[in-house]
């Protein structure tokens, strides 16, 4: 691990705030429990940016 990951890491894991990261074809990778909490089962790795986008907004944001 270096530096920077040390870094991130730790950044991370003291944030309250809901973040997280996300693969190129929106794969959400790292979650933040702050998210989890917020979004339910929804909010796990493994799901994607557009499962936690309510179904009315999903077209406008699918179109971003």
């Amino acid at each position: 691990m270096d530096v920077h990951d040390s870094v991130m890491g730790s950044f991370f894991e003291t944030c309250p705030q809901m973040l997280f990261i996300a693969g190129l074809e929106g794969q959400l990778r790292i979650t933040r429990q702050a998210l989890r909490t917020a979004f339910g089962p929804g909010g796990e790795g493994g799901s994607t940016l557009a499962d936690l986008v309510h179904p009315d907004d999903r077209s406008m944001f699918e179109a971003a």
